[in-house]
């Protein structure tokens, strides 16, 4: 069974890489033409084929200076980071500022659901300053780790935590889409 996400996803991508100078001068026509294309071919609530988003997403890869496995992630990670701000409206923004992260943490589920359909998301561990998310069943879902290390960092800083540290395992340029990811957030 194919996996899908939702539109914006690949839309919000797409801009990500329109608005950055460096990225977007790298990429090739090919890539910059589809993006444009997508900017009225998908819709926001559609659910799209995940290689769709994933072809994007190796295309940041392709464009990463140095061409090393830090860069790439560092790149992926600022793409979910876009993403997250994005996807953040003021009512967001102000909601945010009551949420805790065991609230929000407890919601990753929810999140996962509403976007995805394939795999599953998990809790496994919220601590005081510490949370584990986990994405299960997420094989061939290519670079989702630091995407989502970014994605999750924004909700995070707009709760006000200090310190905020996020990771992903395993995730490699050998390996970008294991069967289950963790993303580990800690906070001071």
């Amino acid at each position: 069974m194919e996996a899908f996400i939702r539109g914006y996803m690949i839309q919000y991508t797409g801009r990500f890489i329109s608005e950055d100078p460096v990225l977007s001068k790298r990429m090739s026509a090919d890539v910059m033409e589809q993006i444009k294309r997508n900017e009225t071919a998908v819709e926001m609530k559609d659910w799209r084929p995940r290689a769709e988003v994933t072809a994007l997403w190796e295309a940041i890869v392709d464009a990463s200076e140095p061409s090393n496995q830090e860069a790439a992630y560092q790149s992926l990670v600022r793409c979910g980071e876009r993403m997250g701000s994005y996807a953040t409206g003021t009512f967001l923004k102000l909601l945010l500022r009551v949420l805790t992260p065991k609230m929000f943490a407890n919601k990753f589920p929810d999140f996962y659901k509403r976007d995805h359909r394939g795999g599953e998301g998990v809790v496994e561990e919220i601590s005081p300053k510490r949370v584990v998310l986990c994405a299960r069943g997420v094989k061939g879902y290519d670079h989702f780790g630091p995407i989502t290390v970014g994605w999750c960092a924004v909700p995070l800083m707009a709760m006000g935590l200090k310190g905020i540290k996020m990771a992903c395992t395993p995730w490699s340029l050998a390996d970008p889409g294991p069967d289950e990811v963790r993303l580990i957030a800690t906070w001071d």
